[in-house]
């Protein structure tokens, strides 16, 4: 408990002070535009210096977003969105992927209108962050479908190969909820 509060904090403070240094880049968007359910896919890709099959989760569940609201956006503009937010952790090298308490911002720039949340409704979007476990410092961010109070979640293990209903009860370890929908 007391390593979440620490992290909570660093990550709070670092999500106040990064600065937002980038200029926006022209991309052509040829990759294929599909889904991504497991990390485990994107073996040999980076995010910056760090394996984006390690840290990439963020990155990927706001990219899943981007597509559920039909919304343009590759994952390397996705990507390259955190950093020019300042959304990523251990910024600018994305070490730890990126910062659960920044993602407004990231999803802000592909016009996905949001409110934060403890809640999940019976019917939603979001992008949920939450530690792996009581005890444990790591953080896993995944985009989830609420329907009829079933959620669907996307990218909730490394090697999933399509979304995975979940009957998960988050409590104490979520950190974020977003609440998703496209801009008006």
């Amino acid at each position: 408990m007391i390593i979440h509060l620490f992290l909570n904090a660093l990550l709070r403070l670092q999500s106040a002070i990064c600065p937002r240094i980038f200029a926006r880049k022209g991309e052509s968007s040829a990759e294929a535009r599909n889904y991504i359910f497991g990390q485990g896919s994107l073996k040999g890709r980076r995010l910056y210096l760090a394996k984006a099959e390690n840290t990439a989760c963020e990155v990927v569940a706001i990219y899943n977003a981007v597509l559920s609201l039909g919304l343009s956006g590759s994952f390397e503009e996705v990507k390259r969105a955190f950093l020019r937010r300042g959304a990523l952790s251990i910024w600018p090298l994305g070490f730890f992927g990126g910062n659960p308490f920044s993602l407004g911002r990231v999803l802000s720039a592909f016009g996905i209108a949001y409110e934060k949340t403890r809640d999940i409704s019976p019917d939603g979007r979001y992008i949920l962050s939450f530690y792996n476990g009581p005890k444990s410092p790591r953080i896993h961010t995944v985009f989830a479908i609420s329907e009829r109070g079933r959620l669907l979640v996307y990218n909730l293990y490394q090697n999933d190969r399509s979304p995975r209903l979940a009957n998960v009860r988050f409590g104490e370890l979520l950190i974020t909820a977003y609440k998703i929908e496209k801009a008006k």
